[in-house]
């Protein structure tokens, strides 16, 4: 696929979402994205002022401008004709404590937009980030989800992910308890 200031590494899929790797052009809609998403997941009884600092301290298009830019980062974007509907964002060489393999890679945010949950982007996201940390040499993939977020769980645990342990998330002058879970990377068959 190759639109005008867009990357070639794409997959289309058979419901229409189109996916591919997010490039420095693509930093405002993602960073309109991660808010709503952030928000919409995580400010259930309303939004608190550290809520509010957090998310427009993280989803910045001029931060996000310098991470796509950033050769250890890598996003996929799912997008319909309309526009983007999720996208994931993968540290490469991000490494966990509680895992003993080297070569490690954190899948730091996997975001949809609520009315396209259930399916298959996330699923598909997730496959994009594998492929990423396959051909990148890593051998495990982990992440963090909020022990809250029982959907989330269920989703990750259904797509083969193993609970590594767990790690506090600081926000401000509180914690939050996250889940680390945990997959293991095939290499990539040469190609």
């Amino acid at each position: 696929m190759t639109t005008v200031g867009k990357t070639t590494d794409a997959r289309a899929s058979a419901s229409g979402i189109a996916y591919r790797r997010a490039v420095v052009a693509d930093a405002p809609t993602l960073a309109a994205l991660g808010s709503t998403v952030w928000i919409t997941t995580y400010a259930e009884d309303g939004v608190e002022p550290a809520f509010a600092r957090h998310v427009l301290a993280e989803f910045t298009a001029e931060r996000l401008h310098a991470l796509l830019g950033d050769p250890h980062f890598c996003y996929w974007i799912a997008e319909t004709e309309a526009g983007a509907v999720g996208f994931a964002e993968i540290k490469l060489g991000e490494r966990s404590q509680l895992l003993a393999t080297p070569a490690q890679a954190e899948i730091s945010r996997l975001y949809v937009l609520e009315r396209f949950t259930r399916r298959g982007i996330g699923r598909e996201l997730l496959r994009c980030c594998y492929a990423s940390a396959a051909s990148a040499g890593i051998a495990t993939l982990w992440l963090t989800a909020y022990d809250g977020n029982v959907r989330a769980l269920e989703f990750y645990r259904r797509e083969g992910w193993s609970v590594a342990g767990e790690y506090s998330f600081p926000l401000e002058d509180r914690t939050y308890r996250n889940v680390v879970l945990s997959l293991p990377v095939s290499p990539a068959a040469p190609s």
